[in-house]
């Protein structure tokens, strides 16, 4: 396999596993949140936090030198 093409298929397996996994969990999550706090308000916070975490994630990897 040349390097191009495992590039290209390392991403495609994370982008599609990602979208399976919070594509399809969303609206159980939503509703979830809904239930448990009252506000209809309460899933857009789920954006907030998963930003937090994702920045978190990336200034973590790129100090380990895993991303140029």
């Amino acid at each position: 396999m040349t390097a191009t093409r495992a590039r290209a298929t390392g991403l495609s397996f994370s982008h599609h596993t990602t979208v399976a996994l919070f594509g399809g969990f969303t609206p159980t999550i939503a509703a979830a949140l809904i239930e448990t706090t009252g506000p209809p308000v309460s899933p857009g916070y789920c954006l907030p936090a998963t930003s937090v975490s994702s920045t978190a994630a990336l200034t973590v990897a790129q100090r380990g030198g895993r991303i140029q």
